[in-house]
């Protein structure tokens, strides 16, 4: 993908070719359109043939996994929770055509979600997954942004660049192998928690460098000025060892305690690292902790300074699901003169950070309703089969999605974080539990 439109009919043909030879192959290939999506400027040179290149993946994607689950009698998985996103999607899609506003923009949108939740929801339940390849293969793409970010920072290459924003908050905007800081700090967090479930929850044969990637991870997510992302992996840290601990059988075959230990330890060289980093390095070595969290706006801590951004975008979210109230303004749009104006079939994004908000204002009373009853329905499917990795990855995305809204961006940020949700999934099938208690031939 660095040599443009050549480069993009080239890894698009082969990640089409993929994604039709198996499930497995159309896993691998999600990943490495989402990678290719998300990726850094430096590395990825995107044309028109990527933009159409990564819904063909996905499209074959779905279809391919839809005919292996046809074959048993399982198209629409287990648990039920896929009918209520079903039925989410089917109001939706209504409320667009009675509202008229932007409808294609919103049922391409609308389609590609259900397409992407599709193909991560029910393809890693696939018979015909060899979870030995498929972990390594999502161990790969952590590697690839967790160590590559590493390697470039001296560089320079890793920094986001964007004058205007950088002159205004005055932050480091570091991104690593991804094109955009927000980008790079929510995909850490669900790297984090793959890294974390792997280490916790297997006997990989490279467990004992997990925990200094997890290390990294925190140092990247620090560069990133995402407040988001380093508490939602501190929280991630404290849920995820809660959780593991309820499957005794597991816990003690892979010796949880022990590596909880390890754990706490990375958590305390973090702490130390860079405590020392401030006292040694800086001119003022608490006010960087300030600076940090108020993304250096001068003044007091108060949450009102803290959430201020958010709860502008939230209450006018709010205001305007009060005007249409059943069916919202339209699935993956807003009322902005900015969307109107740069709105096309390809791209559409909008900015609405807090999910509740922008779920009511786009699709009302109605899709709010469903989309909740789903994402509980699919919480209790994953709790109920004891996939406590999977119950931990969905918990933390929607946490996510209270500061950075992508649960519905399958053609951007939400494809490389859901992508992971089917990874994470994958650990904690119960049969995938055998494989990963033994060591890798890898």
């Amino acid at each position: 993908n660095y040599f443009g439109a050549p480069g993009n009919i080239l890894s698009y043909g082969i990640l089409c070719w993929m994604a039709w030879r198996s499930p497995e192959g159309a896993l691998k290939a999600l990943l490495i359109s989402s990678l290719i999506i998300n990726g850094n400027s430096y590395f990825m040179h995107l044309s028109f043939f990527a933009a159409v290149g990564r819904f063909a993946v996905l499209g074959i994607a779905a279809l391919r996994i839809f005919m292996d689950a046809s074959s048993r009698g399982r198209a629409f998985g287990e648990g039920g929770y896929l009918g209520f996103l079903v039925a989410f999607v089917f109001f939706t899609a209504l409320g667009c055509l009675i509202n008229q506003y932007f409808v294609i923009v919103s049922m391409l949108k609308l389609g590609i979600f259900f397409v992407g939740a599709y193909v991560v929801l029910i393809g890693p339940f696939s018979r015909r997954i060899r979870y030995d390849v498929l972990n390594l293969w999502f161990f790969s793409a952590a590697v690839f942004i967790v160590v590559g970010s590493v390697l470039i920072y001296p560089t320079g290459i890793g920094y986001f660049v964007d004058e205007a924003v950088s002159g205004r908050l005055g932050l480091t905007l570091y991104c690593g192998m991804l094109n955009h800081s927000q980008t790079f700090g929510v995909s850490l967090v669900m790297v984090y928690v793959y890294i974390l479930s792997l280490y916790l929850f297997s006997n990989f044969q490279l467990r004992r460098w997990l925990p200094l990637m997890l290390l990294c991870i925190l140092g990247l997510s620090y560069l990133t000025s995402s407040r988001t992302a380093l508490l939602t992996i501190v929280g991630a840290s404290i849920l995820g060892a809660c959780l593991f601990s309820f499957v005794r059988h597991r816990a003690k075959i892979v010796n949880l305690f022990q590596r909880l230990q390890v754990l706490i330890l990375v958590a305390g060289l973090a702490c130390c690292g860079y405590a020392v980093k401030q006292l040694f390095f800086s001119d003022a070595p608490f006010q960087a902790i300030t600076n940090f969290v108020t993304k250096n706006r001068a003044g007091s801590l108060t949450l009102e300074d803290l959430t201020s951004g958010r709860d502008r975008i939230a209450t006018t979210s709010f205001n305007r699901f009060l005007d249409n109230p059943v069916f919202g303004i339209g699935f993956g749009t807003d009322l902005s003169y900015e969307f109107q104006a740069r709105a096309t079939w390809f791209t559409a994004p909008t900015e609405k950070s807090f999910m509740p908000t922008a779920v009511l204002e786009e699709t009302g009373i109605v899709g709010f309703c469903l989309i909740y009853v789903f994402i509980f329905a699919f919480l209790l499917f994953l709790f109920r089969t004891g996939n406590m990795p999977g119950l931990l990855a969905f918990i933390v995305m929607l946490v996510l999605n209270l500061g950075e809204m992508m649960f519905f961006s399958f053609g951007g940020l939400g494809s490389l974080v859901w992508v992971y949700i089917s990874g994470i999934l994958i650990i904690g099938d119960p049969r995938n539990f055998a494989a990963l208690t033994r060591q890798s031939r890898f």
